[in-house]
């Protein structure tokens, strides 16, 4: 038998108090039924409310302080004879919320980060690229925690890092201190802050080339520009930047970087990755890659994977790879995997043949089952897209999700489960190393890239570094 934390104010205060009881024994029972019965007898217009699993009770007084809600275990309910159930939750609350986390750390979902294979990650990312590799650590390292994985890149060598945004540029230059080489990919915005925290803006337009020359007095003096070769997303023109060489601007700069991005690197036979190549290799022919203090950029996380024409060209910018994403499908790697997402079965319930489960009725039961429920659903990064489409691993053993993923929660098909592992507290694997995060986004209709970024903090998160 244990107790929640206890407040003891008088039921007649307005103070806002809550005071859970949990037991385990049927002699418990006795205890609750006794306060069932005793504690309106003590609070005046006292308001009984009864949920269990099987329906609702409700007995509300006019001027309630105070209300009596039970709680019972799946499948049970409170009789009219008053009994309980073994194993319930006796709560006495006022009619004011009080401050207690919805979710218990019991009940959330755990996802473990592994800091030492991101390390290794990018040693061996750093190893296959001629010039050496950055390390690309924009939306909060990829949804994984920039301030505890920016720190095991650095200190496993990388010197460079690249953000997407000034705000984040500002955020890793708190985490990292002033040693570190950091540039933004959005461009130039705020001079005054680009300058007050030495990043480097990586400029795509002819109007941020030509405010960095208006500010390059104070701004670190290293000039990036980003060229367009086939993506048409970000970065000059290929005649906008061949008129951009040949300028003082240019020329005049001590040290120049010039980057572009492949659009269709994951897939090594797509023409495009060629003809990107040639269009890069033309333009760095144009800005004079020869010269001293000149850099090139250009493959990605999966870029490093298409061979040595690829990797020899300058600095290499790894993102996803970092993180245990497989950046080339149908291809070996050295990667390792990063993370491991699992969350425990908070309710376990028979449910007989032709019954809808979830919102919307989508699935039914076409036999006798037992269905389980999962303290994770689309609030932390279970797409509702992926309903009725992944698997997760309880045991080694693979359960079928079923029904419409909701905000907190998704249904798990246990039936063909050992019953031994048929029991709330049971953890399933989500993401691990049976499921690898590539699987999960298949099933979910998307790439590795948004599952990492969705996954949200509401899940306890375990760093470790194997």
């Amino acid at each position: 038998m244990g107790y929640g934390q206890r407040q003891h104010p008088s039921c007649r205060s307005k103070a806002v108090w809550r005071q859970s009881i949990r037991g385990e024994t049927a002699g418990f029972s006795i205890l609750a039924k006794i306060i069932a019965l005793t504690f309106p007898r003590l609070c005046k217009g006292v308001r009984c409310r009864l949920y269990a699993d099987t329906g609702l009770t409700r007995k509300a007084g006019s001027g309630a302080r105070c209300g009596f809600l039970a709680t019972s275990t799946p499948g049970m309910a409170y009789s009219s004879s008053g009994t309980f159930p073994d194993n319930f939750v006796l709560s006495i609350l006022s009619p004011i919320r009080p401050r207690l986390p919805i979710m218990t750390e019991d009940f959330r979902p755990t996802l473990t980060i592994d800091r030492g294979a991101i390390a290794s990650n990018w040693r061996a990312l750093n190893d296959r690229s001629a010039g050496g590799s950055a390390a690309v650590i924009k939306a909060d390292a990829y949804g994984l925690g920039m301030v505890e994985c920016a720190p095991a890149l650095r200190d496993a060598g990388a010197q460079r890092f690249f953000v997407a945004t000034l705000e984040e540029g500002c955020r890793l230059r708190e985490i990292l201190g002033p040693a570190p080489w950091i540039g933004v990919l959005e461009g130039l915005s705020d001079p005054s802050t680009f300058a007050r925290e030495h990043l480097t803006p990586v400029l795509n337009t002819p109007a941020q080339v030509q405010a960095w020359a208006q500010a390059r007095d104070s701004l670190p003096d290293e000039l990036v520009i980003h060229v367009d070769t086939g993506m048409n997303r970000l970065g000059l023109s290929p005649e906008a930047a061949n008129a951009l060489f040949n300028g003082h601007v240019w020329l005049s700069a001590s040290r120049r970087m010039l980057m572009s991005h492949l659009a269709e690197a994951e897939n090594a036979a797509a023409p495009s990755n060629r003809e990107q190549l040639a269009a890069f290799t033309a333009a760095m022919g144009q800005a004079g890659a020869d010269e001293e203090g000149f850099t090139a950029s250009l493959i990605n996380s999966s870029g490093h994977f298409l061979g040595d024409e690829f990797c020899r060209i300058g600095l290499g910018r790894p993102g996803v790879a970092l993180y245990g994403a497989n950046p080339c499908p149908e291809r070996p790697h050295p990667l390792q995997p990063v993370i491991g997402l699992r969350a425990p079965l908070i309710q376990v319930r028979p449910v007989p043949a032709g019954c809808p489960v979830g919102y919307g009725g989508t699935w039914t039961t076409a036999r006798d089952s037992v269905l389980g429920v999962l303290a994770l659903g689309y609030a932390d990064g279970w797409p509702r897209a992926a309903s009725d489409r992944v698997q997760v691993a309880i045991d080694g053993h693979a359960c079928a999700q079923v029904g419409r993923v909701s905000m907190d929660t998704v249904v798990i098909d246990l039936t063909d489960l050992p019953v031994g592992l048929q029991q709330t507290g049971q953890l399933a694997t989500v993401i691990g190393s049976e499921l690898p995060l590539e699987r999960f986004a298949d099933g979910a209709g998307t790439i590795n890239y948004e599952i990492l970024t969705s996954l949200s903090r509401r899940a306890k998160r375990v760093y470790f570094s194997a």
